[in-house]
Order: C-alpha cells, then structure tokens, then sequence
C-alpha cells in the first residue's frame, strides 16, 4: 500500500486512519480542486497546486490532508507513542542463543 492516497485505501485500513486520527485529536481535512484564469487572486482560504498558478486548491475543512501544522501534530503524537512503547534506555544488552551446536 506504499504511496497510495488515503482516498483509495480498503474501508478498513481506513477505519483504522480515522481512529488513529481521532486519537490524535485532528482531522482528516477536505479540500476542492479548480482551474483558474492567469490573473487570478487566492482567497484567504485558498493555495496553488503546481508551478503554473493554472491549480487552485480550495481548504473546505482543515485537517492533515491540506495543512502542514495538523500533519505535524499527529506525526508528533506518533513519535511520543512510539518512545513510550520502546523500553527505558540504557537496556540491558541480550545475545540470542544458538540452540544448534555451530
């Protein structure tokens, strides 16, 4: 499932983002798409997609699919997870033990 959008996921790996985003206490953020005329001014709540200025990206909701600081949050919360889950450093260091005579 490398580099799929969270749009195509199965409905349960997709259960489990959104529990995993509730968890996080952020969204998951909707956004519209549109092509706009050369002259176009960006609203308050509006982006440019791409290079060419051609894209506009409308933020209906904010959430971890259109904005960077809720993206942050909820990567952030994974990373203090993950350190409690890993036990106290220094651990004491433990050499598996071959059960074959080699």
């Amino acid at each position: 499932m490398d580099g799929q959008h969270i749009s195509m996921l199965p409905p349960l790996v997709r259960e489990n983002v959104d529990l995993w985003l509730n968890r996080c206490e952020v969204e998951l953020g909707e956004s519209e798409f549109h092509t706009v005329k050369e002259g176009y001014e960006l609203a308050e709540n509006e982006c440019w997609v791409g290079k060419d200025k051609k894209q506009v990206e409308t933020k209906i909701k904010i959430g971890v699919c259109n904005d960077t600081c809720v993206r942050m949050k909820a990567n952030g919360v994974y990373y203090l997870e993950l350190g409690r889950s890993v036990p106290q450093w220094p651990w004491a260091m433990t050499v598996p033990r071959s059960t074959t005579l080699v």
